[in-house]
């Protein structure tokens, strides 16, 4: 056979096709036939080389998956289509243009003169001689070759087809299938396998047009994302022109007031000088043979003359200094243009991102809720960019946002904590929070949360440190104002614990003092602990309780969870009595 021309299989030395006898790649790079894999791969899905015996693993068997010998199918392809040259015939010493090939026999071509001879000969009259085009094309034996039968059984075992012969020899114990049973049981295969290719065709193609979308929104964002930086800079560039020109007035200003006030002291000395030069010319000429008379007049003159100047003499000292500076800070506002924009590559997938938290599950109403968005690119790892994460909080049932005090602050590590307080006033009921990036949520947004109120909550008196005859801790759980608490006489501090059944988180009380005997509460430490004797954990100081005085306060803008609460009064009204520490009620609220 001519270099060029396709092999044959190693194992059945059939020559290949593009049907079942189609070659595929071992790990050595030499191939073997579709048909013959299945056979020589062994129960540990392998397969070893016929010719270097190396060990090609199978992955779950499946010798589908094994790469065709792509240099081999070129060729069989070539010939399909005239590209290649066949190869010339192997039986005639003339080595004329091989055109035919014979299916039953090892590999041969041959000239059309030895085809015509193979078939006539009594050996291989029976054999199936076709031109290579169409043994490349349709190689598909329809018999067995070696007892020369038609296939009319698939063997299961062993995925073979095989002839009536083939049962009763080498394929004797297998289990059998109708071919014709077999073809409409691959037919259906074919029909799922066709199903399956035409979703995958249909998915590739829907993510061609996603990609050649994102390409061409990735140009037209380019162009924006650059003009918008040109105009930056422009409007940068602009404003340190005008700045320029803002600072060359303010000297030049300078300049011409304090140049004004200097020329003017220049012109009056100027003039000064002038007449002072001028007289002091004119007496000295007069003195010049001058009588004693004269000098004597001259004399008081010029005194006269010099006492009214140096009464009226100008400032010597220049009005103004010819120092002018200016504060340029340069090295700051280099610093802060280097670090002014940034560029964000939007490789933050929000398909990968995700939030967690406690404020993604309830929250209760005027309080702070908390959670955590974690960035992460396409491959699932964290990602750090500067990320403009936009959170909103609404109603589920009116769609209609909420304020709810929102703010995105990043960690520099590729998460963000968020955090939101919805108003008091806010309905109970079932809220949405949605996360989004780039006008899309990210993975689980929108996160449905429920938003709670603060509800009374019961207790009971458990201890306190002793009250006036009549009136018990317990009327502080009333809540009737003609009932109250007095804690025994003399006391410099008094204390009362409630059990409130179970840990509860408490967010408010409401307190009502007593002021009619002035022996009202003025502060008190609200303290926690989950025992009854302690350690108490404070969590409020109420030194405002006089705005009880006139009626029950709610008192808010605290949070403490624990079973067991202590009202631990630490002063007392002006009261002269004995008297002290004295209030009608309080109330618990929270969750």
């Amino acid at each position: 056979m001519t270099s060029g021309a396709a092999s044959e299989c190693p194992v059945c030395k059939e020559p290949y096709n593009l049907m079942e006898l189609l070659p595929r790649l071992l790990g050595c790079r030499h191939s073997v036939c579709s048909s013959c894999l299945p056979k020589v791969c062994s129960k540990d899905n392998s397969v070893t080389c016929p010719l270097c015996r190396h060990v090609t693993p199978v992955p779950s068997g499946n010798v589908e998956g094994l790469l065709k010998d792509l240099r081999q199918v070129a060729f069989l392809e070539g010939l399909l289509q005239g590209n290649q040259q066949p190869p010339v015939c192997e039986l005639c010493e003339d080595q004329h243009k091989a055109t035919f090939t014979c299916i039953d026999c090892p590999p041969q071509y041959m000239c059309e003169a030895i085809a015509k001879i193979h078939v006539r000969q009594k050996i291989t009259k029976h054999h199936r001689v076709r031109p290579i085009q169409e043994s490349a094309q349709k190689c598909v034996s329809t018999s067995c070759a070696k007892h020369q039968q038609e296939f009319c059984f698939l063997d299961t075992t062993c995925s073979s087809l095989i002839c009536l012969q083939c049962i009763t020899s080498e394929h004797n114990g297998h289990t059998f299938q109708a071919l014709g049973e077999a073809a409409g049981i691959c037919h259906k295969d074919l029909d799922t396998l066709f199903a399956k290719c035409k979703v995958h065709v249909a998915a590739m193609s829907e993510a061609q047009r996603e990609v050649e979308t994102v390409s061409h929104d990735l140009h037209n964002t380019v162009a924006k994302v650059k003009e918008n930086i040109c105009a930056f800079t422009d409007e940068l560039c602009a404003s340190v022109v005008a700045r320029r020109e803002a600072l060359l007035d303010e000297v030049e200003k300078i300049r011409k007031g304090k140049a004004f006030v200097l020329n003017e002291q220049g012109d009056i000395l100027q003039v000064i000088r002038t007449n002072l030069e001028g007289n002091i010319k004119n007496i000295q000429e007069t003195l010049e043979g001058a009588r004693d008379v004269e000098v004597v007049s001259m004399n008081k003159k010029l005194a006269a003359m010099m006492s009214a100047f140096e009464a009226n003499i100008p400032p010597l000292k220049p009005q103004t200094e010819s120092h002018v500076s200016v504060s340029l800070p340069l090295e700051a506002l280099l610093q802060s243009i280097k670090g002014a924009g940034s560029v964000n590559d939007g490789s933050t997938s929000v398909e990968e991102t995700t939030a967690s938290g406690e404020g993604l599950v309830s929250t209760q109403a005027g309080n702070d809720a908390t959670f955590i968005i974690t960035a992460r690119n396409n491959a699932g790892k964290m990602n750090v960019a500067n990320d403009a994460f936009v959170v909103d909080v609404h109603k589920t049932s009116t769609k209609q946002s909420e304020e709810a005090n929102i703010s995105v602050q990043g960690k520099g590590d590729g998460t963000y904590e968020v955090h939101y307080k919805l108003s008091e006033s806010c309905e109970e009921g079932s809220y949405s929070v949605s996360v989004q990036l780039r006008g899309k949520h990210v993975q689980g947004s929108p996160f449905q949360i429920k938003v709670l109120h603060d509800q009374l909550i019961n207790a009971s008196v458990h201890s306190d440190c002793g009250c006036w005859p009549g009136h018990p801790a317990t009327n502080t759980l009333t809540s009737d104002t003609s009932s109250r608490y007095y804690a025994r006489s003399g006391a410099s501090e008094a204390w009362i614990v409630y059990n409130l059944g179970s840990v509860h988180t408490l967010r408010a009380i409401n307190f009502h003092n007593n002021v009619s005997s002035l022996c009202g509460v003025k502060t008190a430490v609200l303290q926690t602990s989950n025992s009854p004797t302690g350690p108490w954990t404070n969590v409020q100081v109420l030194n405002q309780l006089h705005l009880a005085d006139n009626g029950p306060y709610k008192f808010t803008g605290f949070t403490g969870s624990g079973q067991y609460w202590r009202l631990h009064m630490t002063e007392h009204g002006a009261c002269t009595s004995l008297c002290y520490f004295s209030f009608h009620f309080i109330q618990f609220f929270g969750y």
